[in-house]
Parts: structure tokens; sequence; C-alpha cells
């Protein structure tokens, strides 16, 4: 499965491969010093989730459609001019769904120091997240039917007098994930009250 992924799907057009995340393949300003990418299963995953999740909305919007249309709601012209709105929106949504995990991949990472947790995730809007042990109350590591299917977890954290409570790392192998989750309550900062 891995070396599939790393093969055929990771291509962005002309660009190089991207496998995980080293300081030769891509922008410096992505990597920190010693920054860990996510697992490179993490977008078949979420290329996955996607998938599900347009499939669904497309097939209970066309169904809708259709209902409204044989109870006599709205009449051709209506339903035509809807069926034009579904055909410009679900496509590009699942165009963007599988392309977008690869394109943010570069900018997704984690650090765990001796001090904080840190997060990186985000292409057009990044979002970098330092979360300070000592504030860590609890953690916990959730793992859903498409992680599971490809040995995935994401490790929630759950953080005190911040404004975003829940701090969730996710492309991490779900043994990483579960180590993690102990060692960031073991390892906890001395200078809490």
């Amino acid at each position: 499965m891995y070396a599939y992924v790393r093969s055929r799907r990771l291509r962005i057009g002309s660009r190089p491969r991207i496998h995980p995340v080293t300081e030769t393949e891509t922008p410096s300003e992505a990597i920190p010093e010693g920054r860990q990418a996510f697992d490179p299963r993490w977008i078949p995953a979420e290329r996955v989730a996607s998938r599900i999740f347009v499939i669904i909305f497309g097939l209970t919007s066309a169904v809708a459609l259709l209902v409204l249309f044989f109870l006599d709601i709205i009449e051709w012209k209506g339903l035509i001019a809807l069926s034009v709105v579904w055909v410009l929106l679900v496509p590009p949504m699942a165009y963007f769904g599988q392309r977008w995990p690869t394109w943010e991949y570069p900018y997704c990472g984690w650090r765990l120091t001796d001090q904080s947790l840190d997060l990186w995730k985000g292409l057009l809007k990044r979002r970098q997240v330092r979360v300070p042990r000592s504030r860590v109350q609890y953690t916990d590591v959730t793992q859903g039917p498409v992680q599971r299917r490809f040995g995935l977890g994401t490790l929630q954290v759950h953080v005190a007098g911040t404004e975003a409570a829940t701090i969730s790392v996710p492309g991490l192998p779900h043994e990483l994930a579960l180590r993690l989750r102990d060692e960031l309550l073991d390892g906890g900062g001395d200078d809490g009250v």
C-alpha cells in the first residue's frame, strides 16, 4: 500500500513526487527544525473521506432535486437551473477533494519537545499551534473507519486556559498516536498550578 501511494498517487502535475517531507523537496518556510511530517497514508485517507462526502452530498442533492420536481414544487426551468448549479458544484468538489491533501501535505507536521507539542497545518490559511506540556489536561486518540482502514489515528490534546480547548493532530500512525498520548501526560511540565 505504501509503495503504491508513493509511486502513483502523490503527483501534482509536473512537480516532483512528494513523500515524507525532507528539506530538499519542499519550501524551506514549510519545514521548521525537527518537524515530523504526517504519515504519507494521510493523503489517501483524506481522499477517501472526501470521496465519501462528495458521493453522499451528490446523491442526496440529486435525489432532493428529483423529489422536488415530482412533487411539483419546482418546474422544468427550476429543475434545469438547479441541475446546472449541481453540475457546477459537485465535480469541482470532487476534484479539489482529491487534490487538496496532496497540496497541503508539505505544510503539515508536528513536533514534540520537552516543553511543548507543536502543530503545523493548512495550505491557504496556515495554522501554527504550540501547546505547552504544562497546560495539557488530558489526551485522547480517535480513529474513524477511514483512519482505521489506513492504520492512522488522531491525537486529541485537551488544553487548559486557551481559546481552542482541543488541538487535533491527524495523520499519525495509530501506535505512534497512542505512545504520544501517554508521553504527553507522563512528561508534563512542573510549572502547572
